[in-house]
C-alpha cells in the first residue's frame, strides 16, 4: 500500500482490504497502519430500519393501524415529528394521567393540560388527518402518504447531517442521508409494484418493513482512507486496487468443496450459471457475493492466502 501511495501516486481512498472476517483483524490491522502512517476505514453496517425516517414512517403506519397510547408514544418521540423532548414528555404525562387512548388524541385535552401538551396532540392529530391512512386502500395511496409524511418530517433529519459533518462524523452523516433517499425510492418501489393493489394498513407495513431490513454501509466517502471490509458483504465507493486477505480453500467455513478462486471455482465461474451451489442457501450465496467481488475488474489485485491453503 505504501509502495502504490508513495510511487505510484494513488490515494488511499482508492484502495480496499478485504477478509473473510475483518473483525478479528481489527486490532493487529489497527496497530500496523498505523506504524505505516495509513488511514483506514472498517466498513460496517446498519439496516435502513434504525434510520429515523424509517422508524418514523413505521410509527405513523402502526398508529394508523392502532392508535393505542404505546404506538402514539413511539411516534411523536421520533425526531421527525418536530417536537422537542420538554413537549413530548409533558404530553406523554398528560396522556397517561388521563387515561387517553385512540380516538381521545383527537379531542382536545382540558384546559388545565398545559399548553405544551396540547401542541402536541393537535400536531399528532393533524399529521394522521393529513396522512388519511385508510384502514384498506390501494398501495399506491399508502406509499405516497408516506412519502409526503416522510419529506414533511425531513428538516429534523437535515439539521442533524449538518451537525455530523461540522463535527467531522462524516459517516454517520451519509448514513442519514443516504437512507432518507434509500426510504423514498423503497416507498416509491412499493407504489410502482403494488399500485392498485388493496391492501390493509398492516398489510403495507410488513412490506416496508421487510424493505427496511435492507442494510446501508457507511463507508468513508469524504475523506482519504484506505476501506477494509467483509468479504462476503462489503460495499465501498469504487476503488482501482484491491487487497483480499485471510483466504483459504474452504472458505466460506460451512464450504463442502471447492475453494475460494480455486482451478475448479474458476473454471465454474466461466459458465454463470453453474455457480456452486452444492452446500446450503447461506453459503452459497456468500460463495457467490466472495465471486463477484473479487472477479470485478480491478486495476490491479491481490489475493493472500493463509499459510499452505493457496489454490497452487
Amino acid at each position: 500500500i505504501r509502495l502504490l501511495t508513495h510511487a505510484e501516486g494513488v490515494r488511499f481512498r482508492e484502495i480496499a482490504l478485504l477478509f473473510p472476517s475483518p473483525q478479528t483483524v481489527r486490532t493487529e490491522l489497527t496497530r500496523v497502519f498505523s506504524e505505516y502512517g495509513i488511514p483506514c476505514f472498517f466498513d460496517r453496517k446498519i439496516p435502513l430500519r434504525t434510520h429515523p425516517a424509517a422508524r418514523f414512517a413505521l410509527a405513523l403506519l402502526a398508529a394508523a393501524e392502532r392508535s393505542d397510547s404505546a404506538n402514539i408514544f413511539r411516534l411523536v418521540k421520533n425526531p421527525c415529528f418536530g417536537a422537542d423532548p420538554d413537549q413530548t414528555d409533558a404530553f406523554e404525562n398528560a396522556a397517561l394521567a388521563l387515561g387517553t387512548e385512540y380516538g381521545g388524541f383527537f379531542r382536545p385535552f382540558p384546559e388545565d393540560v398545559g399548553e405544551e401538551a396540547e401542541a402536541v396532540r393537535q400536531r399528532l392529530a393533524d399529521l394522521l388527518n393529513g396522512a388519511a391512512l385508510p384502514a384498506r386502500g390501494a398501495a399506491r395511496r399508502f406509499a405516497d402518504a408516506l412519502s409526503a409524511a416522510v419529506a414533511d418530517g425531513a428538516g429534523p433529519i437535515e439539521e442533524m447531517i449538518r451537525g455530523l459533518r461540522e463535527a467531522g462524523e462524516q459517516a454517520e452523516a451519509d448514513f442519514l442521508e443516504q437512507g432518507q433517499s434509500k426510504l423514498e425510492t423503497l416507498l416509491s418501489r412499493l407504489g410502482e409494484i403494488f399500485g392498485r393493489t388493496e391492501l390493509s394498513v398492516g398489510e403495507f407495513a410488513e412490506l416496508v418493513e421487510a424493505g427496511c431490513d435492507a442494510e446501508l454501509s457507511l463507508s468513508p466517502s469524504l475523506f482519504d482512507a484506505v476501506t477494509v471490509g467483509d468479504l462476503q458483504s462489503a460495499f465501498f465507493p469504487p476503488v482501482r486496487f484491491l487487497f483480499a486477505g485471510d483466504l483459504q480453500l474452504g472458505f466460506p467455513p460451512a464450504a463442502e468443496s471447492g475453494g475460494l478462486l480455486s482451478d475448479r471455482d474458476l473454471a465454474e465461474l466461466s459458465e454463470p450459471e453453474a455457480l456452486p451451489f452444492d452446500s446450503d442457501y447461506q453459503n452459497a450465496h456468500s460463495r457467490a457475493a466472495a465471486d463477484q467481488l473479487l472477479l470485478k475488474p480491478w486495476e490491479r489485485a491481490f489475493f493472500c492466502y493463509l499459510p499452505g491453503e493457496g489454490p497452487l
